[in-house]
């Protein structure tokens, strides 16, 4: 199962940074759950 929150911040017309956070959880064959955290970030150039 993955969920996934984030955010955009528009700078002006042509710049746009962005933030999000990544949360993956898998199931093993022993019965642990096992959490990958991914941090997110992004940068855009609108021509």
């Amino acid at each position: 199962m993955r969920m996934a929150i984030g955010t955009a911040y528009s700078i002006n017309a042509h710049h746009t940074i962005n933030f999000g956070y990544l949360l993956d959880l898998k199931r093993s064959a022993d019965g642990m759950n096992k959490g990958l955290h991914v941090l997110t970030s992004g940068y855009v150039y609108k021509i």
